[in-house]
This record gives C-alpha cells, structure tokens and sequence, in this order.
C-alpha cells in the first residue's frame, strides 16, 4: 500500500483504536464460528444419516442455527460499530481537508479551479472512504478466515490442498496485471470528471454570457464531447471488470473439479468418506469467496490510490502567508508602499518599484488604465499577496508583522464584482459576523442607509 496513504488513514482513524481492536476481535470470533459449519454439515453426514441417529441428527442441526443465529447478532453488532468508525472518520476527513483548504493563501483558489476541488472534496473523498468502509474493516476477518481454513485444509489433506494452492499465484498475477491496468482507467476517469465538472461550472456561471452570444449549441455539442470521452474511459474500465471476473470464475471451477475428481477416487477407495469431500468443498468456496472479497478490494484500492493521489496535493499544501512569531496588534495610521514591486507566479512583474504613502484621514483615489494594478495593491494591502520586493508600512510596523485577522477586520473592501452567499438578506449583510448584536446590526444597516429599503420587502431581512 502507498506508504502516504496508509499513514493518512491510519491518522484518521487514530482516535477509534480501542474499538477496532474490538473489532478485531469480534471478526476473529465470527470467522471462528463460520470455520465451524461445514463440520456440522460433515458429521450429519457421516454420522447422523448413516447410523439412523435421528436425536443426533436433531442436536446438530440445533447447533447449526445457534451458530448461525450467535454469528447473526455479532455480525449485526460488529456492521454497527465497523459503520460508526468508517462514517465518523469520513465526516472528520471533509471536515478537516475543508479547513485545511480555506487556511491556504489566496492564490492556492487562482492554481486550483474551484470545480475540481469540489470533486476532489466529493468523488475522491467518497472513493477513499471505501478504504476505511465496513468491507474494508472486513477484510481482517477475511484474512484471518482465510488461514484458518487453508491451515485446516492442509492438515486434513496436504496433497490435494496442494493442488488448490497450484491456482492461487495465477490468481494473483491476474490482480497484478489488472490491477495496473485499473489504475490508469481510473485515473483518466476521474481527470474525465474534473473536466466535465469544470465545464458545467463554467457555463452555469457565465449564463448572461451565453445567452448574449447565442452560444448554448457550442456549450452543448463541448458539453456532448466531454462526455463522449468519459463514456469511451467508462467503457474500458468496464471491460476490464468484465473479463477478469470469467477468468476468476473459471480457475475457481477448476478448483472445484480438482476437488471432485481427487476426492471421487478416494471416496471410492475408502480412503476419504463423502462429509469430508463436502465440508472439503464448503471450505474450498469459502476460500474462493474470500479470493474474490479480496480482488474487490483490490480494485477499491486502486480506485482509492487514484483519488489519494489527487488529493495529495492539496493536503501538503501550507500557507506562505500567516502570522510572524510575535504579531503586532493593528492600529490607524498613514499607509506606505516603500518602493514594492509585485509578480503573481514569479513572471511578469505588474507593480514595479512602487513608493507612495495614504495618509491617514484622508480619501485617496487611485485612477489608472484595466490592468494597470489597482485592485493587485488591494490585494496586497489586506495581504492576499505579499510584495515580491521591499515591504508595505502601517506607521512603522510593516504589514507582514502585523496579526492577519486584526488587519482583515480592519480593511473593509466593496468588490465591483456582486458576491452573494445562498442564504436570506441577513446571513449575507453578517455573513462572517453572525456573533453581532442585534442592534449594532440595525444601526450599521440604517448607516449603510438599506434598513427602509429592505423592509419594505414582503420577507424583509
């Protein structure tokens, strides 16, 4: 496994570790009492039936529906506690990617389209989920399920066991193979996805646009086109699923034959009786079920690898932009750009050699041609960017030692763009500030002169 990807998940499940060691625990019972079965279903046969022992015959198919019945309420108990585990860590994994985004600078939301972080937040969380999953958890009782019966089987009879073990390395360099192949079809599959994502974004967003230019027809044909191209990768990894699992079929009955045919001439020569061919063969499937149990998983994982390596990015990305040590604390004073000059991404430099100070009390207006830097030095001011030489002054504290979210909540900027939040008019106008009072939010409206306006609306705020 990606050495990454399991200390990722091992931190998210950190906090559960007692109660998947219960887990454990509870799995390694109930794959006892699944081992148990077919032993039941042997002596019926070999013993109850043939000695006419009908009491006998009674008491173990008592004890068969106990066994299933006990292993019925732990598996009920244990797909409780394995679903609080897997959602809870999932819940904490949006939770905490989320807050790991919006903690980045400013330009990490230029690098990043917001559609394809909206999928990495959705389908790829919801992929690797399948990793820290009930199935997931269940392949602890399925290993352990799984050494148990090839450990009886070889103590029962080593010969044929080793036969069936003959097919186990075809199966595996199958997976190999397969797998490999998965993993690249998912990967163009989820870029598919980020693009048709991307795509809607960008036509839901830019509808006035659209319409003005009649431009739905080309939006809809490159709409048509990305998905064409998405059905053509769905196709391939479809095709992929499709033909290992006949392949897989196919070796699990030639398993069963070897079985038959082997235990057939012993049956004949007396050597093997007819419930141990039966409970040899229980075993065999259930071994086969764990096989294809564990392909599944396999392939989750190569899902799982993919969407990981997506995210990968984002969770080692950490701000440049944060507080020094020490921040000073904000306060009014004349605003001085000491001869800054700015770049975004280390190219052309926008701002160049820039010296002017903002008294403090005075209106100053900043005028020049699209293009020229006007809203970069507003971004440079509330520190969305730093400078890429020399520093911004406020009296003579410089900008960067001064605490971020003191200096934020002292900057108020009126975008010429209209930004709103789905919500009613109140959540808007506090939106950021819900902890305000009710009557500083009255008086801060009736200053920005909207209070009447807003009012006169049917549902008002």
């Amino acid at each position: 496994m990606n050495q990454n990807m399991l200390t990722f998940l091992l931190k998210q499940t950190k906090q559960y570790t007692k109660q998947i060691i219960w887990v454990i625990l509870g799995l390694g019972l109930l794959s006892f009492f699944q081992f148990l079965t077919p032993q039941f279903t042997k002596n019926i046969i070999d013993i109850a039936i043939p000695n006419n022992n009908k009491g006998l015959l009674v008491r173990y198919i008592l004890l068969m529906i106990l066994l299933n019945a006990l292993s019925g309420v732990l598996n009920y108990i244990l797909s409780n506690l394995m679903t609080h585990i897997s959602q809870s860590s999932i819940v904490n994994l949006r939770t905490n990617l989320f807050r790991h985004i919006l903690k980045q600078d400013f330009a990490f939301f230029l690098y990043f389209k917001n559609s394809d972080l909206m999928t990495k937040l959705n389908s790829d969380i919801r992929t690797i989920q399948g990793l820290i999953s009930t199935n997931s958890l269940s392949m602890i009782s399925t290993m352990l399920q799984f050494f148990l019966i090839l450990g009886f089987m070889f103590m029962n009879d080593f010969k044929l066991s080793l036969y069936i073990v003959m097919t186990f390395p075809v199966l595996y360099y199958l997976n190999k193979i397969f797998a490999k192949k998965m993993r690249q079809s998912h990967r163009s599959l989820r870029s598919n996805a980020s693009r048709i994502s991307n795509h809607l974004q960008t036509i839901l967003s830019s509808m006035l646009l659209i319409k003005n230019l009649n431009a739905e027809d080309i939006s809809a044909y490159q709409y048509e086109k990305l998905n064409e191209e998405h059905l053509l990768e769905t196709k391939k990894s479809q095709k992929l699923n499709a033909t290992l699992s006949p392949v897989i079929q196919m070796i699990n009955t030639l398993s069963v034959a070897i079985v038959w045919l082997y235990g057939g001439y012993k049956i004949m020569n007396q050597e093997l009786t007819l419930g141990d061919v039966t409970a040899y063969l229980s075993y065999l499937s259930m071994v086969q079920s764990l096989i294809r149990s564990f392909s599944s998983m396999v392939h989750r994982y190569q899902e799982a690898q993919v969407s990981f390596e997506r995210i990968e990015d984002l969770i080692q990305s950490h701000p440049s932009i944060v507080n020094t040590k020490n921040p000073n604390d904000f306060s009014h004073q004349d605003i001085t750009f000491e001869n800054i000059s700015f770049s975004y991404y280390q190219k052309q430099t926008v701002i160049y050699d820039l010296n002017i100070t903002l008294k403090k009390g005075e209106t100053s207006a900043l005028v020049g041609s699209s293009g020229s830097g006007k809203t970069t030095l507003a971004k440079l001011l509330s520190r969305l960017y730093d400078p890429t030489q020399r520093h911004i002054y406020i009296g003579h504290k410089p900008l960067n030692e001064i605490e971020l979210e003191a200096l934020r909540e002292n900057i108020a900027i009126v975008s010429q763009d209209v930004i709103l939040i789905d919500g009613t008019i109140k959540e808007n106008i506090i939106f950021g500030h819900e902890d305000i009072n009710e009557d500083k939010h009255k008086k801060k409206k009736k200053n920005a002169n909207i209070y009447d306006f807003i009012q006169s609306f049917s549902d008002g705020f």
